[in-house]
Parts: structure tokens; sequence; C-alpha cells
């Protein structure tokens, strides 16, 4: 479907609302925050983003509703035009809320009955430029996780309910949204939960703009490093054999290669005298690495990978002269964390393993993010009603031994949308590694997988395959569009 959006438009005003931007994070390295918090990518009370010129906003104020000033029981599934709320009640003039907004609005609360810890808004047709006005009614500061289905997840903090910081305006500066979902993710266990939202604007995207993403991911939850990757730690300290190969940071210990050394496999070395030059009874302290994997399956929406690219492209020349949404390419690579072997203690990598101690040799050793300046999203018109885009690139993963020991991710898939005919046709062609696992979606639809293969992955059965040359390669595949 082609052609220019047509909404109906709607004032979109706030009564009072204060709010304050939550923190952001940065793409260079950074100290390991709590396992949940690493997930999140942090993007709050930004300006609304501003639809195309020929697109307009809704807006849904709930004023057309009336319901009790305390919920009590969850209402059915609410639909307003496209939006369909679900997990929480109508209320009108809450008594928490009265000194800011008297008016009516949806919420949930943990003594009302059937109310869900999550709130959900599904919309029946995709939408962009997405914002609502969010309000904390406990008696204690809150934070909030804020999900959609194209791959972001936000955290809003908001202070007591009597307080100016317990409101704030919420915007999503995503595209083809189809679902949002709100929680409270303070002290989940303890079941007190009390928030509203309010005058929720959006644009309804009419399916002339295609969202497209690439991620490669490590389906499993631990990969081993390269053979010969390890971690030092004894800072003058260098036995016979090794080759140093850099410094880390903290210059607490060293990334090494041995050749003729086999791995500890979690028990300590122990040298003395020659060359090594230690005394007698010194842990010799050299680890295998292994890094921490995405543990997930194929989905368009999922918060981790190893890299991921995206695109919003518009085929209809008439819409968009060079088929780009501004702004809309990215190019992203997920964090990546080492660990030394004992970590490996249990069989898996998880959240007790994050011990917060940097360049120490033991459990968590170091967190880095790659630098994406290899990955290039390129897109050409190549009609007045289709576009090619490229997704090529290579990344390397430097926590698990250098590139020529372990490889990089390398990739180059071309895909072409046309929408000069109904419902429109897609042609995929490409190249890439055979490990990790790769996807590729168009509106969250998928066009393209691959799996590496069951686990346990080491070195010697698929991580090799990041190693020159590309192992897998096809000709053409292709699909109506979504």
């Amino acid at each position: 479907m082609t052609g220019p959006i047509r909404t109906v438009s709607k004032l979109y005003e706030f009564r009072e609302v204060v709010g304050r931007p939550c923190f952001a994070t940065g793409r260079g390295p950074r100290r390991l925050a709590p396992a949940s918090a690493v997930l999140f990518a942090l993007l709050i009370a930004i300006p609304l983003a501003v639809g195309p010129a020929w697109a307009q906003e809704k807006l849904i104020d709930f004023e057309q509703f009336t319901g009790p000033g305390r919920i009590r029981v969850a209402d059915p599934p609410l639909t307003v035009d496209e939006a369909t709320f679900s997990g929480g009640a109508i209320a009108t003039d809450v008594a928490r809320l009265r000194s800011f907004n008297g008016s009516t609005v949806y919420g949930t609360a943990h003594f009302c009955a059937g109310c869900s810890k999550v709130m959900t808004i599904e919309f029946s047709k995709p939408v962009s430029g997405v914002g609502f006005l969010l309000m904390n009614a406990r008696l204690a500061d809150q934070f909030f996780e804020i999900q959609e289905d194209t791959g972001h997840r936000f955290q809003v903090e908001l202070k007591r309910y009597f307080s100016a910081g317990s409101r704030q305006i919420v915007t999503i500066p995503s595209s083809r949204i189809s679902k949002i979902t709100i929680q409270q993710t303070t002290s989940p266990s303890s079941g007190f939960r009390r928030f509203y939202i309010d005058n929720l604007r959006y644009t309804v995207d009419d399916g002339a703009q295609y969202m497209v993403s690439f991620s490669a991911f490590v389906p499993h939850d631990n990969v081993l490093a390269a053979p010969t990757a390890f971690c030092l730690f004894n800072e003058n300290w260098c036995p016979r054999g090794l080759q140093q190969l850099g410094r880390s940071p903290a210059s607490n210990a060293r990334w090494a290669r041995d050749d003729s050394f086999a791995p500890a496999n979690g028990r300590p070395l122990y040298f003395s005298g020659g060359d090594a030059e230690v005394d007698s009874g010194t842990e010799g302290n050299r680890r295998q690495l292994y890094f921490a994997g995405d543990n997930r399956d194929f989905q368009p929406s999922a918060p981790t990978y190893r890299l991921r690219q995206s695109v919003t492209v518009v085929p209809d020349v008439t819409v968009d002269p060079d088929g780009v949404e501004d702004g809309s390419v990215r190019n992203l690579a997920g964090d990546e964390f080492a660990f030394a072997e004992d970590a490996m203690a249990d069989g898996i990598i998880d959240a007790r393993d994050y011990d917060r101690i940097p360049d120490d040799c033991r459990l968590f050793h170091q967190a880095h993010r790659a630098e994406t300046d290899l990955m290039n999203v390129a897109v050409n018109r190549t009609g007045p009603q289709s576009v090619q885009i490229r997704f090529s690139g290579a990344l390397d993963s430097p926590l698990t031994g250098p590139a020529e020991a372990l490889g990089q991710i390398d990739w180059d898939f071309t895909l072409i949308l046309d929408s000069s005919f109904e419902p429109g046709a897609w042609v995929l062609t490409g190249a890439h590694d055979g490990f990790p696992a790769y996807e590729i979606y168009i509106n969250g639809t998928p066009v393209y997988r691959h799996d590496p293969g069951p686990p346990p992955y080491d070195f010697a059965g698929q991580v090799r395959k990041l190693l020159p040359p590309l192992d897998v390669e096809f000709a053409e595949i292709s699909g109506d569009l979504p």
C-alpha cells in the first residue's frame, strides 16, 4: 500500500506536566551495570518526533469515558480508534493525581482485581511519533520500563505521587510500532503498584514505510573464546611460551596467547623457578576466556544482539524522493562481556557471575562495545516505487581474542523492495559467515534466518567459521511485502 499518510487531526494538550529526563547511556566502554540494566537503552524525555508533512497526530485523552476515583476491577480491553488498552481500568478524578490531573485516565493498581502488572497498548495499524503522560501514584519513588515491539526499551524514574517529579511525558522516537508495554520494575516481588497514563498521541503509518532490520546474535548463553585467548594476572609475570598481546586499561591483567599450553580448565596453574621467575606455590593465573551469548531465539524486538542494522524506507518517490526516512539508519553493536573460566563452574554464565570487578581474571573480567565504523547501510532508489538496501560490514570481538585468531563477523546482504504492484515484493541476495545466527525482518515479518546449530559453541565446531572465507552464500530468495 502506497500513498501519503491520511489521519484525523486532534488537538494535543497536556495539563500542568513537570518531568525530568532519565539517565542515558553512551556508546563507549563503560563500567558494568547490573545484569537487568545492561539490556536497556535509555532514551527518555527528548522532544517528540515530528512526522512528515503529510502525517497528522491523533490524540486519545479518555475524556469520553467516566470511571470511579479508585479502580477496583479491571475493565475488558478498551479500544479507541487504532489503540487497544488492556491490563487496567478507566478512572476519573483520581485523588492522588488531582493536584495536576483531575480528568479521566487509564491505570492499574495492586488492589484492582484482574488488573495486570503490565499495561499493554496494541495498535491495529503501525504507528510512529508515540507520546503519553506516565504518572506514579505510589508513596515511593518508582522505576518503570517501557518496551515497544520494534526493539527498543526505555526506563523512567518517577518520584512519589505528591511531588512534581511524579509524572513525565514519555516519547518513543520509533516508527512502525504495533505494541507497547508499560510496567513498574522497582521491587516487583512486593506486588505493590499504582500508575496511570493519559493523553496518548501517535501518527498512523499507512504502509508506505517499511522498517527493515538485520541482526546477528548468539543463541546460546556462553561461547568459548579462541583456544589461545587467555587473561593473566600478576603484574610482572609472563612465563616462557606466552606472547603478550596487550595490557588491560587497569594494568591488572594482560591478554596473551599461548600456542603450546592447554587451558587450565578451572584449576590454578603453578610454576616455580626457571624463566617464570615466580616463587614456588604462586598461582600462575592464566585462565581461558569465555564471552556471554545472547541466549535467545529469533525475534525482531530482542534487546540483545552482537550487531544490529536498521533503516526505514519509503518506496514511493512521490512520498520520499530519496526513499530513506531521515534519521532512521542505525548501526549498533551489542555490549560484550568476557569471563574467566571460573564463571563456568556451574556450566552457565548468569547474573551471579557479574561481580562488577574488572580486570582481575576472575568471574566477570571485562566489558566492551565494539566499534561500528566498518558497518554500513546504503539505500538507493531503483525506480519510482522501488528501493535497494545493502547491509554490509565487519565486527570483531576484541574481548575474546585478536581478529587474526578468532576472526570477525562478516556479512553482505542486498534487499530490493518493490511496491509498484499489489501486494509488492522483496528480493534478497547475500553472503555471511557461518556463525553466529542471522535474521532479517521487514516490518517485523521474517524474510531470512540462519541458525548456527545447537550448542555448545566452541572454537573448533562453530566459532572458527568467523575466519575467512564467508561460509554461506545464496543467489536469490523472494516474497510478498508485509
